[in-house]
This record gives C-alpha cells, sequence and structure tokens, in this order.
C-alpha cells in the first residue's frame, strides 16, 4: 500500500558541452561549486565532520515576503560523477545522480533524478524539478564553456509548501466529509488550516511578479493605475492615527527608528528593506535624525534592483546628500560562504550604531542566528529595533502546532513574547524592551485587506487566525554593552 501513497518518479537530462571529459569531472566533483551554481540557492554550510555533507539554505517564494527551506545533502563521490540525497518535509525523499561521458569530441553530462513522496504531491514536484534542473544544467554548461553562467527566466516555480498544504487539505476535507472530526477544536484547527492552504495556493499561483505585488496596496484612491505608485512600503502598518496604507506603514517605520534611538551622524544596517522606503525615509524625512551611512540588505533580487535604481533617483533629487549608502544582496542570516555580508563578524568595516529589521525577522533563518551575528555587529552602546511577531501563549496543540507547520514562520521563530525577551538577554543583550502594539496593527491590516476585496479578504482572514491563536506585533529593542 505504501508505495501507491508515496510513489517515485524518475526523471533524466542531459547536455553536450564541448570541453575535455577531465575539465568537466573537475567541475561536477566540485560540491561547492555545484551548489552555487544552483539559482535558488540562498547560501550552504559546510559540515565540519564530513567534507560531503552540506546544509543547503533555498530561496522560496510568499506573497512577495521572502522565505527559505533548508535541506541536508549528502554527496557521494564516484569515478564519472558523483550521487546526492536530500529530504525534504511531508516525508519526500530525493536521490540524484551527475555522470560526464566522453562521447564523440565532446562531453556529455547526464543527470537522473528520483522522488518519492506523496502522490497528490508528486506530480508538482516533478514539473518543478525539470524546471529547476534544466537551469542547473544550463548554469554548468554555460561555466564549462566559459559563457555567463546566470541562468536564464523560466516560469514561476511551485512551491512545495503550498503542494504539502494543497493534500493536507484534500485529506481534511474528506475526513470532514466522513464526519469522523467531531469536536468543535478539532474543526476550528482544521478550519485554521484550510485558510492557511488557501493563502499559500493564492501566493504560488499570483500572476504578480514576485517581490512587486505590493506596490497595488501603495496606490492611493485617485492615482493612475498604470505606473508606480508614490511610495512602495511592505508591512503590516501601525494604524493608531492613520486611515491609508502608505500612512500606516511609514507610523510603523518611524516607531522602530525612535525605538533604536537613532541619532545624528549613525552607522545604520537596515535589515529587510523591501524595495527601499525605509531606506529612503531615513534619508530624507525631517523629523529622522541623519545617518553617516546607511547599509541595507534583502535577499529578493527585484527589490535589490529597486531600491538601488530609487537610491540613485533620490541622490539625483537631493544632490546634497552625504550619507554613504551601500545596498547588499544576500540572506539576513551571515553564512560561511557569503561574501562581504554585512554581519560577516569577522568583517574589519565600522560597527553599527543601529540595526533595524521592519517587520521580517520572523521570516528569518533563523532568528535567534540573526540576533546573535546582529549583537557581535553593534557598536558598543549600540541598540537594535525589531517589529516582529511572537505569541501570547504557546500552551495549546492548536497554537504550536499550526502556527510552526503551516504559517511561513520556521518553527524556530514561533515563541512566546517571555520566551523573545528571555532569548535575547541569553544572547547578552542589556536593557531588552518589548512593547506591544497588536491593537493597533491586527485590526488596521486587516480592514485594509478586506477593503481591497477579492483575495486579500482571504490573507485577512489568515491574519485573524494568527491573531486568535495569541500572536502578538511587537517592537522589540535591545543594547550592547558598553
Amino acid at each position: 500500500m505504501s508505495r501507491f501513497i508515496f510513489p517515485s518518479q524518475t526523471i533524466t537530462s542531459s547536455k553536450v558541452v564541448n570541453v575535455p571529459l577531465d575539465v568537466a569531472l573537475r567541475t561536477i566533483q566540485d560540491f561547492p561549486e555545484m551548489i552555487r551554481l544552483d539559482p535558488l540557492v540562498l547560501g550552504f554550510d559546510a559540515d565540519p565532520r564530513n567534507p560531503n555533507v552540506y546544509t543547503v539554505n533555498v530561496k522560496t517564494e510568499l506573497l512577495g515576503i521572502p522565505s527559505s527551506s533548508r535541506y541536508t545533502l549528502k554527496f557521494i563521490m564516484v569515478v564519472d560523477g558523483f550521487d546526492v540525497a536530500w529530504r525534504s518535509g511531508f516525508g519526500t525523499i530525493f536521490a540524484a545522480s551527475w555522470r560526464a561521458k566522453w562521447v564523440e569530441g565532446k562531453t556529455e553530462i547526464t543527470e537522473k533524478t528520483t522522488a518519492k513522496a506523496f502522490f497528490l504531491r508528486l506530480p508538482f514536484i516533478m514539473t518543478n524539478l525539470r524546471k529547476s534542473h534544466e537551469q542547473l544544467l544550463n548554469a554548468l554548461a554555460s561555466k564549462l564553456e566559459g559563457q555567463d553562467p546566470t541562468p536564464s527566466a523560466t516560469d514561476k516555480q511551485p512551491n512545495m509548501h503550498i503542494i504539502t498544504l494543497l493534500s493536507a487539505l484534500l485529506l481534511i476535507l474528506g475526513l470532514l466529509y466522513a464526519g469522523r472530526i467531531r469536536t468543535i477544536e478539532a474543526i476550528l484547527s482544521f478550519s485554521a488550516l484550510g485558510i492557511a492552504c488557501a493563502v499559500y495556493f493564492i501566493c504560488g499561483m499570483s500572476s504578480d511578479p514576485y517581490g512587486t505585488f505590493h506596490l497595488a496596496l501603495n496606490r492611493l484612491p485617485g492615482d493612475p493605475p498604470e505606473g508606480d505608485p508614490r511610495t512602495e512600503w511592505l508591512n503590516m502598518g501601525y494604524w493608531r492615527d492613520a486611515d491609508v496604507f502608505p500612512e500606516a506603514c511609514e507610523a510603523l517605520a518611524r516607531k522602530v527608528i525612535e525605538a533604536a534611538e537613532y541619532q545624528e551622524g549613525d552607522n545604520v544596517l537596515d535589515v529587510g528593506h523591501g524595495s527601499g522606503e525605509s531606506l529612503i525615509l531615513q534619508l530624507s524625512y525631517p523629523s529622522v535624525p541623519r545617518p553617516s551611512s546607511v547599509t541595507g540588505i534583502t535577499s529578493l533580487p527585484a527589490h535589490h534592483r529597486r531600491s538601488f535604481d530609487r537610491i540613485v533617483r533620490l541622490r539625483e533629487e537631493a544632490p546634497d546628500l552625504k550619507c554613504n549608502i551601500r545596498l547588499y544582496e544576500g540572506d539576513a542570516v551571515y553564512r560561511s560562504d557569503a561574501k562581504e555580508h554585512p554581519l560577516d563578524p569577522a568583517s574589519e568595516a565600522a560597527p553599527y550604531d543601529r540595526i533595524l529589521a521592519l517587520d521580517c525577522a520572523y521570516h528569518f533563518r533563523t532568528r535567534s542566528e540573526f540576533l546573535e551575528q546582529s549583537l557581535v555587529r553593534l557598536a558598543p552602546g549600540g541598540r537594535i529595533a525589531l517589529a516582529d511577531i511572537c505569541f501570547a501563549s504557546l500552551d495549546k496543540w492548536t497554537a504550536r502546532t499550526l502556527i510552526a507547520r503551516f504559517s511561513p514562520m520556521p518553527k524556530e521563530n514561533v515563541i512566546t513574547s517571555e520566551e523573545y525577551v528571555r532569548k535575547m538577554q541569553i544572547i547578552g543583550y542589556r536593557d531588552v524592551r518589548l512593547e506591544d502594539i497588536t491593537d493597533d496593527v491586527f485590526p488596521g491590516f486587516q480592514t485594509f485587506l478586506r477593503s481591497r476585496g477579492g483575495l486579500w479578504r482571504i490573507f485577512a482572514c489568515f491574519m485573524g487566525v494568527l491573531a486568535r491563536n495569541g500572536a502578538r506585533f511587537v517592537i522589540v529593542t535591545g543594547a550592547k554593552g558598553e
């Protein structure tokens, strides 16, 4: 029976390259280089105990919000290539082999991958594999032949979390139909799961370009439907005295800046800045003290490019702007293979007086690593400030399990307010403060989403599920000792 529920399927692809066999073998048996060539990999770490084991951080998409998944790859080198195996969620197992052979004066590289997965998931997995591995094979061929290894654009690939959730939803609906779920708590729990499934499905099937859906949210009544809006905010907003999305988003950004005790001439690191609106706020808003230097981190290429272009325009409009600005494209958390990462503990760059993370740290893998690395790179007396999500209580199975499994948060980031404060203190932060502003964030954001109509109403329902399960929106700050 198990082979019917979890069947296997294999795909094979090959490429002929005009290089000697030994040259091709040296490259494909260079495991770090093969990982770097994968267009979906954000970073990786080698296992210090085993040179053939690597943990990779793979980029995923969720409603324009950066997310990622981590897998452990186990390589085995063979004479004519290598084998590699890894596991992902929901009982999925992968095994791949790469081989190179000499054929008529050229080298043929063949890749064969077998996936074993839940039967409802398997067709989507194989579609995803064909696209992503075709990109990798083309990038490898380009590198070997001395061309630009940057992969060409392809159609959006399905997010595996979406497939998992849709599969679970089908089973749950079947159980509900059969009348096997009888308790109120169970029904409410699975209703929350169903809403989460719908949200993930919407995110994965959206035709909006990745990372630009928020432009529509910034467009005000009366603005022309074409062209960019005046602002490009991407956060939930602080709605106490705001009526429209851009005003609420700006208010939340200013609240984080105030919590960081921002001062004139500060050296600032802004992590997860989206398409640059928070950077522009720091460089141009009248009541914000001007920093001497601002460094921005975003993992999304689209956001990085938009931020760069917008900063260039700002400099043209304000030629007297003296601030040094550096934009870094990459994961918020430093990995050993990341070059010139702002949070590299060995960096010789000046430490930061202020580190800001506006409505993004709950996505980091992990938040704890980010906080540890930030403390190292803070100047003595410097302060970090985050607008973040934690939880009032996680005692119920409903909250702890559903949120950790079916929300876009890594399970390590699903913690209570008390755990958040204690974790920061254990890491070494002084004067840790947590301000709960939930009532000025979630209700206003949900009302705004519902006003947009259509599919945004479903996302508003998802936010309601989080809130009912104890989600709290907080401003958290901590300082480094003198």
